[in-house]
């Protein structure tokens, strides 16, 4: 036994710089308040930029695959991401996107749809091709107006018909 122990530490190499910078590293661990989730943040050195790519993950706490929550690269730590909390999504959302939006970049707006549909929460996402963050285009204004005015209506107003937390099929229509 000794002696396989030695020729394997023998048989071993040193990292290369190359081999060492491909690795992956796991930080930033947070668990979900209801204790079910945990999301972690994976880094990976791009060597183009010089700059660590970063995504988040999220992993069962039971135990069971992980799955790959954010893929552009760009994801700040789980922490401080709304993307480390959509375990915990409850409330019936709207989520508006302009795809020319610079301070929301579109795949945040609709990983938050999908992240609220995968939940069976009702949602509804209103998307303008044309739009930055700003809804300023009259005909598309007068649409954001009128969903959301619906949408208030529906959702926030004493007596609605909507509960909180309902399963909706996502295109905002009303029961």
């Amino acid at each position: 036994m000794h002696s396989l122990l030695v020729a394997l530490l023998l048989a071993t190499r040193p990292f290369t710089p190359e081999e060492l910078l491909g690795t992956r590293r796991v930080d930033d661990v947070q668990v979900s308040p209801e204790g079910r989730w945990a999301s972690v943040t994976v880094r990976r050195k791009n060597l183009e930029t010089n700059k660590d790519d970063k995504d988040i993950w999220l992993l069962p706490v039971a135990g069971g695959p992980a799955r790959q929550f954010t893929r552009n690269g760009r994801s700040e730590h789980a922490r401080w991401s709304p993307s480390s909390y959509a375990q915990s999504f409850k409330t019936p959302t709207l989520v508006v996107q302009g795809e020319l939006d610079f301070r929301v970049p579109v795949e945040q707006g609709m990983g938050m749809f999908t992240a609220l549909q995968r939940r069976g929460i009702e949602s509804r996402l209103l998307y303008f091709p044309d739009e930055g963050h700003w809804v300023l285009k009259p005909r598309n204004s007068e649409l954001w107006y009128h969903t959301v005015l619906d949408w208030i209506d529906a959702h926030a107003k004493p007596g609605s018909r909507r509960v909180a937390g309902s399963a909706g099929n996502g295109n905002g229509s009303r029961p």
